[in-house]
């Protein structure tokens, strides 16, 4: 620790008087950023308390979470799409997706993951095979 922290003291960004240019700054993209990040964080927060007032598994309160982050993503989306081209339109001419939409999609196969092995856990302790397995373990 002592030798990386003599080292970064010999630079100028860590000398503590970095010059940055205010006019460089570039103001937020969008203004719904923050909203989306309080949503994002709130509906984290929110699972522990959908499980204990709901007593169903955690993963529903997941999929709720998740399903109401992507609906405002999708209203705050100023881009709009068309999920076919139905309209005749080619594929060069159909608008962009928005960032919202690029992330989900990529992210679509992980969340399924998650949800698949989370739906297994509670199908094992449905069962009761975790307890089972936990006495098995135990003795």
């Amino acid at each position: 620790m002592v030798v990386p922290t003599f080292i970064a003291s010999r630079y100028k960004a860590f000398s503590g008087n970095i010059e940055s240019d205010l006019e460089e700054i570039e103001p937020s993209k969008t203004k719904y950023g923050a909203t989306m990040l309080y949503l994002g964080l709130g509906s984290i927060i929110f699972v522990p308390f959908f499980k204990t007032i709901t007593h169903l598994p955690p993963y529903v309160g997941m999929m709720l979470s998740l399903a109401l982050v992507a609906t405002f993503a999708e209203i705050y989306s100023s881009s709009k799409f068309s999920i076919s081209n139905i309209d005749g339109e080619s594929e060069a001419e159909a608008p962009s997706q928005s960032g919202a939409q690029i992330a989900f999609q990529n992210e679509l196969p992980s969340i399924l993951f998650f949800l698949g092995i989370l739906m297994a856990v509670a199908a094992l302790e449905s069962l009761g095979m975790l307890f089972h397995l936990q006495e098995l373990w135990m003795r």
